[in-house]
Formats: C-alpha cells, structure tokens, sequence
C-alpha cells in the first residue's frame, strides 16, 4: 500500500503544491530514514509525488520504487502528526483528504522556512 494509490488526486496535487516551490528532478537515492527533519520531509514529498508530475509516466522502474518507498514515509509520518495533534488536542482531527493535504502543505511552508532544514519534524509539528 502507498500515499499515491491509498489516496486520491486532490492529495498528490497537495503533494505537488508542497514541491512546487523548489522542483528539481525526483532523486532517486535511497528513501530509508527520511522524514527525521524538514529537509528529509521536504525531499520524500518531492519523490512521493513525481509519479504524478509531468513526466511521470516516464519514470524508470527504480525512480517508481522510489517514489512508492516515498509515499509510504510520508503517509507514516502524517499518521504519527495526526495521532501527535490528536493526543495533545485531546480530540482527534478527521484523518481524510483534506487533512492530509492541509498538513503537507503547512509543513511544506515551515521546512522551506530559512534554516529549518535542518529542524526535526517533530519539531515543525509543534509550530502547526
């Protein structure tokens, strides 16, 4: 299961509003542990949403992989934001579409904050 198959398209195009600030070709370097600060975040949402990008149909085998690997990270840690919010608001927010595609784009907007590349997300979360 990954973000661009589990979601619809209103959350790949959040996703690629979230990268439009800064696109650059997809890299296609290894996904693991990404999404420990802005800058990791920021690159896992750009490779997550390369498939649907121009271009994306032209994706090699091994950019597609990383952009499910991607995908899979990013949904990983908008659950952990959501359960995080949710346990310090003491209600939960509804896990949907709009949501998911409300938080990527105002982390997106903090982790492109002069020098928060190198902020933890979970201390980006804090400033939601």
């Amino acid at each position: 299961m990954n973000l661009y198959t589990l979601l619809s398209g209103s959350v790949v195009s959040a996703l690629l509003l979230a990268t439009a600030a800064g696109a650059q070709e997809p890299s296609t370097g290894s996904t693991a542990m990404r999404g420990t600060n802005c800058g990791q975040f920021l690159e896992s949402v750009e490779v997550a949403a390369a498939p649907a990008s121009p271009g994306g149909a032209k994706l090699s085998a091994a950019d597609l992989e990383a952009a499910n690997d991607a995908q899979d990270e990013v949904i990983i840690t908008l659950f952990w934001i959501h359960g995080y919010q949710s346990g310090k608001a003491g209600a939960a927010a509804v896990l949907d579409q709009q949501w998911i595609a409300g938080t990527v784009k105002k982390i997106a907007e903090i982790c492109r904050a002069k020098g928060n590349a190198g902020l933890p997300i979970s201390e980006a979360v804090k400033q939601l």
